[in-house]
């Protein structure tokens, strides 16, 4: 009778009543009593007293070990792998519940450990298992690891599986194997429109737009209906290389199958027009969807990359007003949106609120916050920033050196490029304007010859934005022969020059 109850009891103090009285009646000895009441502590989320009980127990067996691990890694995965490492006999079970939950969790490394040392206890993954060590192998990168499971999956039969094929075409996408992606695709169940969407995220990855298309109709032909994933995917792409007409032809595929209320669609719309400048279409999408439901910082984004500062700032406060929660690349934009307009007190005000939000750490914000003290002139502070990031990119530097450069500081500017550049730091055409321009203010032609000389090294001079502020470097700094020089190889680089650079280069001739 106590070991049905145990069993099924309900609540905790139910189940804390019957322990009493296992104790009270002398139970303590009967070890399927014990069992079950592991169960219903589990079952009740009290794994302080699951384990006290089993360490009371008078026999152990695997299965006991098993509960135990079960309840544990529900919640505190490094009890579970403490208690898992003290099993004397572990079988399939325990090692499938662990490895499951650690890759799941993200402890994608110590997941492949595990199955590591399950593979010398000759002991075998489940399906579920495979699965997760394969989404462990893709976020790690570990494409080796990853086909040694795919051998395994065909050898035991189960390739054939709806988790098993995602969590295979997943691995590929993300190692970027985008052949073995294509091949392994063609042997899938193609009427699972999850793989579709797989594949369409492959190619996006890529920015091959033709196949991605290609995909999206084809799957369509195949008789599936694109979902929520689908048009995202295929949007994505044409966002990130400029097809916004085919965007907006998939919009009205959109609104005619009626995927406009969607908030994870319209987000992505938001995204593709307002990083296309299309900002009042973006803002239309934007007003229709339910203000509680919809990520905004998309919209905050497009307004900053388009210099439209005080509109992201406003959209920002509107965005807090109605109570809705930002996300590190809301934080950013409207602290780089500060930066734009020097509104140095209201930027910091926000990246307090970023801190308070958990984003201490975050290196969007941590650039950002750079690009503000320095475009605001504070030298001191700008550094102090830089110095606090954990990690830094060749944006951190450009934040520095962009910053520095725009509010007259020309010098720490090209002290910054100096220090960058011995770094051995990534220096973008973003990064050699910003230091051009500094050594035109200052009209430091040696710095701006050697700044050259690097162009020329990164294979950059064959733009027109290199030509652009060489043009202006050479004539501010009165060297006319090469000013004249750049502007005629830039006429040969390209016939479509812009018309201003003639302007440009007579007004300064005139002066000397």
């Amino acid at each position: 009778m106590l070991c049905f109850t145990a069993s099924r009891v309900g609540s905790l103090i139910d189940v804390k009543k019957l322990h009493g009285r296992i104790l009270k009646f002398g139970y303590n000895e009967d070890h399927d009593i014990y069992s079950r009441l592991i169960d219903a502590f589990v079952a009740c989320g009290d794994l302080e007293d699951a384990l006290q009980v089993f360490d009371k127990m008078p026999y152990r067996g695997v299965s006991s070990w098993n509960k135990l691990i079960f309840g544990f890694v529900g919640g505190n995965l490094i009890s579970a792998e403490q208690i898992f490492s003290k099993m004397q006999r572990r079988d399939k079970v325990s090692y499938n519940s662990l490895i499951s939950r650690l890759a799941q969790h993200g402890f994608s490394q110590r997941s492949l450990e595990l199955f590591e040392k399950m593979q010398i206890d000759s002991l075998k993954p489940d399906c579920v298992t495979v699965a997760s060590l394969l989404s462990a192998c893709a976020s790690v990168g570990a494409l080796h690891k990853g086909t040694q499971l795919h051998s395994y999956a065909i050898k035991a039969g189960i390739t054939s599986d709806i988790i098993i094929e995602g969590s295979l075409l997943d691995l590929y996408v993300k190692c970027s194997d985008v052949e073995t992606v294509n091949k392994f695709f063609l042997t899938t169940r193609t009427e699972n429109v999850v793989l579709w969407n797989v594949m369409l995220v492959a190619y996006g990855q890529i920015g091959d737009l033709s196949e991605s298309f290609r995909i999206f109709s084809q799957l369509q032909i195949e008789g599936m209906r694109p979902n929520q994933y689908t048009y995202p995917s295929i949007l994505r792409t044409c966002t990130s290389v400029g097809a916004l007409d085919l965007g907006e032809q998939i919009h009205s595929q959109v609104i005619k199958t009626g995927f406009q209320p969607n908030v994870h669609v319209c987000s992505v719309f938001i995204d593709m027009y307002a990083k296309h400048g299309k900002l009042d279409t973006a803002l239309e999408i934007l007003r229709r969807l339910n203000k509680k439901d919809v990520v905004w910082t998309a919209m905050i984004a497009g307004y900053t990359q388009h210099d439209l500062f005080i509109e992201a700032i406003k959209l920002f406060e509107e965005m807090q007003e109605q109570g809705i929660q930002s996300d590190n690349i809301g934080f950013s934009s409207a602290i780089s949106a500060c930066a734009g307009v020097q509104a140095l007190n209201q930027g910091r005000q926000i990246h307090a609120q970023s801190t308070v939000s958990g984003y201490s750490l975050d290196l969007l914000i941590g650039n950002a916050l750079v690009s503000l003290y320095a475009r605001c002139g504070r030298v001191h502070e700008a550094h102090l920033a830089f110095d606090k990031m954990d990690k830094k990119d060749n944006i951190s530097w450009n934040g520095l050196i962009s910053g520095f450069a725009h509010s007259g500081h020309c010098e720490e500017a090209l002290t910054v490029f100096s220090q960058m550049h011995r770094a051995g730091i990534e220096v973008n055409m973003f990064t050699f304007g910003s230091a051009v321009s500094a050594a035109a203010n200052t009209a430091n032609i040696k710095q701006g010859k050697r700044i050259h000389a690097c162009i020329i090294k990164a294979g950059y001079n064959t733009e027109t934005g290199a030509s652009n502020v060489l043009i202006t470097l050479y004539a501010k700094c009165g060297s006319l022969d090469d000013a004249m020089r750049e502007f005629l190889e830039m006429r040969e680089k390209k016939r479509d020059f812009l018309e201003c650079n003639d302007h440009r280069l007579f007004s300064t001739w005139s002066r000397h």
